[in-house]
């Protein structure tokens, strides 16, 4: 068997799984099919995530910025001869200075999932935190009998 379906039968009674005929190969695909979907059961097991975006601002990337807006002539701005309207010119110097700007604090996505655990308190958190930097701190380490301290110390 190389196809696997888990279902909480407890939420969802009425179903069917069967073969389907792709033509691909000589394994047949499995369809489920659901016929008593219940979304609001469904949905009270789906991690909640939101979206973020992100610039990545740092001292490295601050003097680039830097760098790079002073080597910038800005001829377009200052060049009232070709343009007496003002606006224009604001503009001129906004899409200069954005294209600068988003070249060298682009914007990163990432998801952050809201971890709703209610029970989980501060001194767990605290606790767990500490266990990992042991844990992390033992692995490196060759002292066994450190290796025993600890082992024996993070244990309830």
């Amino acid at each position: 068997m190389i196809d696997n379906i888990f279902l909480d039968t407890r939420k969802i009674s009425t179903y069917a799984v069967s073969p389907f005929l792709n033509g691909l190969s000589d394994h047949d695909a499995q369809m489920l099919t659901i016929k008593d979907l219940n979304l609001q059961d469904l949905n009270s097991q789906v991690q909640d995530y939101h979206i973020y975006t992100a610039r990545d601002i740092n001292e490295n990337s601050i003097n680039e910025f830097r760098t790079y807006l002073s080597y910038e002539t800005w001829d377009c701005v200052f060049s009232l001869k070709n343009n007496h309207d003002v606006d224009t010119l604001f503009n001129s110097f906004l899409n200069n200075y954005l294209r600068i700007f988003h070249n060298h604090f682009p914007q990163h996505k990432f998801t952050k999932r809201h971890n709703h655990t209610p029970w989980m308190t501060l001194g767990i958190r605290t606790y767990c935190k500490h266990k990992r930097l042991l844990y992390l701190y033992t692995r490196s380490s060759n002292d066994t009998s450190l290796k025993n301290i600890i082992s024996s110390a993070v244990k309830f």
